[in-house]
């Protein structure tokens, strides 16, 4: 009884101990990246350091800045890669990093924005800005995987794009892409404006007015965009100038560039906080279409910045039943909490981060608007660097867990998130092909962890050696695994015949999963292993059988180069030779031809799977 008493006390221990440690780990630091877990990278940036980042697919870190303006000397984009663990990947550009300075005289760059095509080529945008007081343009810079520049795109590499009349503050803010290749480049124009280009850096003139969207109301920026389901365009940002006061702001256009009337008050919603500077710098697309908006707002009374949050129905009005009456209006203030971005995790808490002086600083929310206190110290996660410290921009990697990027310099720091949920084969499998009918090849899928949603992943089988209609039937569609369950099967039939043959694979391929990420064992096989040991057995059958082939037939028999066969409808012929082995499966609609030029001479045998009908033929040299 006593050590059984013992035995009680320390499994309570131990799991107290491992519950205590997996809750305190998110929103503390990642030791296995950088130096426990920080970052710094002397580049010659100016004191933002790192203003963007974004992750690649193979989960490697691109890190965007520039170097200081100071109307003396032109400046340059500066662009490093990082490794999953922080350090510096060698391969790209020169020994990680990439510089890039522009030739329109004494200019100078501001980077804003930068995102990854699905090729892997990395597009750039910001402001350059030739003299003080003359003419600023929008600048799109795109450069290969390996850092090199793109002369493909523009013109070597570069396009500008001046908007005017002068003069014109125009800039670049932000950066999409459609899923046709086309670039959004939202920013000002002294206005909300937006800019679609081609793939190949033209200006596309079918969007908006010759290809540009401009609202020059209230002087607005366009800070973030996001592209919905039904290619409509969300853009968001800022009403007023530079030094006028501002509101939140969101317009919703149509594909083509025109207001959408349907969304907020024509086309647009606009809130002020305090009735001082307010803006959007960040927003994010939730499952049932509404919208987290992220941003700071001045307070007059306080005399200070508070980072703010407001839900929106995906019509524009607030969604009250968030936080208080739709609005979060945090206790994050500074001398500018500028909260440059918003996460969602895969579980939907959301995570914000943003300009607060000295401090790197991630603050981690439940769905409703309250504080995660599971997330580093009541919520909120903070690494220092020494003086000057601010971050800007962050991004949630595969595993969960969130890198942060700011200045001075280049400066990351990697905090522990909320592992999500994986979702990958069990194991590859094998099945006995059988003889006659179907039977079911069973690929067990498995979640890393109880699903707390309901999890969906895309499936389709894939050819190997196997045969997709002989051996086996083509499988396609969405496995669901729902909330509180850890499994699920696929099942693939499997088609049986009595014909001597090699054993066979094919393979079936998880992709697009929700609610989960695909873990390395993303595809499975599946070996079909032949039971048919007597070699005689489908050649009797033939000798036995019907040999009447009203549905298919052959000619010339005998032949000696070319056999052509006939079907009257979409067929599966298998070719034995005088074995009984398999030595071809054909997939016919209505008429082939095989190559028998190499068959040695004698007797060979076809059966039509679909309508059991069989024939021979001679071969004669």
């Amino acid at each position: 009884m006593k050590i059984n008493l013992l035995k009680s006390l320390g499994t309570i221990l131990l799991f107290l101990i491992i519950s205590f440690t997996s809750f305190s780990q998110a929103g503390t630091l990642d030791s296995t990246f950088g130096i426990n877990g920080k970052l710094e990278t002397s580049t010659g940036a100016d004191g933002y350091g790192c203003r963007k980042l974004v992750l690649q697919n193979d989960g490697k870190i691109l890190a965007l800045g520039n170097s200081p303006i100071n109307w003396i000397d032109p400046n340059s984009l500066i662009l490093c890669r990082y490794n999953t663990n922080g350090s510096i990947d060698n391969s790209f550009g020169e020994n990680g990093k990439v510089l890039k300075s522009f030739d329109l005289g004494l200019s100078l760059f501001v980077a804003t924005a930068i995102v990854i095509q699905n090729d892997g080529k990395i597009l750039i945008g910001g402001g350059l800005f030739e003299q003080p007081y003359s003419t600023d343009h929008f600048v799109l810079v795109r450069f290969l995987s390996n850092g090199l520049i793109d002369s493909s795109f523009g013109l070597n590499g570069v396009v500008y794009t001046y908007i005017g009349p002068f003069p014109k503050e125009n800039t670049i803010a932000t950066l999409a892409l459609q899923s046709d290749g086309k670039i959004l480049a939202g920013g000002t124009s002294d206005g909300f404006c937006l800019i679609r280009y081609n793939p190949s850096g033209s200006i596309d003139s079918s969007f908006a007015l010759n290809g540009i969207y401009i609202n020059r109301e209230d002087e607005g920026t366009v800070y973030d965009i996001r592209i919905l389901s039904n290619n409509k365009i969300l853009v968001s940002g800022s009403t007023g100038g530079f030094y006028t006061n501002s509101d939140f702001k969101i317009t919703r256009l149509t594909r083509k560039g025109t207001v959408d009337s349907t969304f907020g008050s024509n086309g647009s919603v606009v809130n002020d906080l305090w009735g001082d500077y307010d803006q959007i710098n960040s927003m994010v697309l939730l499952d049932d279409g509404k919208i987290l908006a992220a941003g700071s707002a001045f307070n007059p009374a306080e005399n200070i910045y508070h980072a703010v949050i407001i839900k929106y129905n995906s019509n524009g009005t607030i969604d009250t039943s968030f936080s208080t009456n739709g609005k979060l209006i945090t206790a994050i203030t500074g001398n500018y909490p500028s909260y440059g971005q918003i996460m969602i995790q895969q579980d939907k808490k959301f995570l914000i981060t943003g300009l607060v002086y000295n401090l790197f600083y991630v603050s981690r929310f439940n769905e409703d608007g309250s504080d995660d206190l599971l997330f580093g110290q009541n919520g909120k996660a903070i690494a220092t660097f020494g003086t000057d410290d601010k971050s800007y921009t962050a991004a949630i990697k595969s595993n969960g867990n969130i890198v942060v990027g700011g200045g001075a310099d280049f400066k990351l720091a990697c905090f522990k998130g909320e592992s999500p949920v994986e979702i990958s084969f069990a194991k590859n499998i094998s099945v006995t092909e059988g003889n006659l009918g179907y039977s079911g090849a069973r690929f067990k899928i498995i979640l890393s962890k109880v699903a707390t949603q309901d999890v969906f992943v895309n499936y389709t089988t894939s050819d190997i050696n196997a045969i997709a209609g002989a051996d086996y039937l083509t499988t396609s569609g969405t496995l669901m695994i729902k909330a509180g369950k850890v499994s699920g099967v696929i099942s693939v039939p499997i088609t049986g015949d009595i014909m001597r043959e090699a054993n066979e694979k094919f393979s079936l391929v998880l992709t697009n999963p929700i609610n989960a990420y695909l873990g390395v064992f993303d595809s499975a096989t599946c070996m079909i292993k032949n039971d048919d040991a007597q070699a005689l057995a489908a050649i009797s059958l033939f000798q036995k059988g019907n040999s009447l082939t009203r549905n298919f037939s052959i000619y010339p028999n005998p032949a000696s180069e070319i056999l052509t066969i006939n079907t009257t409808k979409p067929s599966v012929i298998i070719l034995l030779n005088q074995d009984g082995r398999k030595i071809l499966t054909k997939i016919i609609n209505s008429f082939a031809t095989i190559d028998i030029s190499s068959y040695s001479s004698g007797i060979y045998y076809l059966l039509n799977l679909n309508s059991g009908e069989k024939t021979s033929f001679v071969v004669a040299r």
